[in-house]
């Protein structure tokens, strides 16, 4: 009985500690308030944007530009009922998260809100959110747009959409 309780505190203790989207985020701030201590407001701007990826405009949009090894990792089932999709020639990404579980959580939230999401991997065990896949560059700035005109802010990981453009 006495290991029956051990076991039982021991599974609880572990789903407890169980990381949340709201709690990553916390510890994504903390960090990002840790960096600039002791920078002024305008310096710390300008490394932030110097380490962006370069915008390009394309008809009366804009979209910034990165070129990533990607493959599919999660699908949510509102989209396409959950089957694979394979990263085509820009992939509006609008988080990037180390931990699947946060991914996932996020892609089902803007799968919801109509974008056809998905969570897609590097080789580097970052797991980027996509809000959708563009074939064209306009089709991507114009989803990209479309995304910041609705979403201030909540890029986890990044400062604004990225067109994620996969290294064949």
């Amino acid at each position: 009985m006495r290991k029956f309780i051990l076991f039982f505190a021991a599974g609880l203790l572990l789903v407890a500690c169980k990381p949340s989207e709201n709690n990553y985020k916390l510890a994504y701030d903390t960090a990002r308030r840790v960096e600039r201590e002791g920078l002024d407001d305008g310096v710390f701007e300008l490394m932030q944007q110097e380490a962006l990826p370069p915008m390009v405009r394309v008809m009366g949009d804009s979209v910034r530009i990165k070129r990533v090894n990607l493959k599919w990792y999660y699908t949510p089932a509102a989209v396409d009922s959950g089957k694979r999709i394979e990263p085509g020639a820009y992939n509006v990404a609008v988080s990037v998260f180390k931990m699947p579980t946060n991914a996932k959580a996020q892609a089902d939230a803007i799968a919801a809100e109509g974008y056809r999401s998905c969570v897609m991997l590097n080789n580097g065990n970052n797991y980027y959110v996509i809000a959708g896949v563009a074939e064209s560059l306009d089709s991507a700035a114009h989803l990209s747009s479309r995304y910041l005109s609705t979403h201030n802010s909540g890029y986890v990981g990044l400062t604004c959409p990225v067109a994620l453009q996969p290294i064949r």
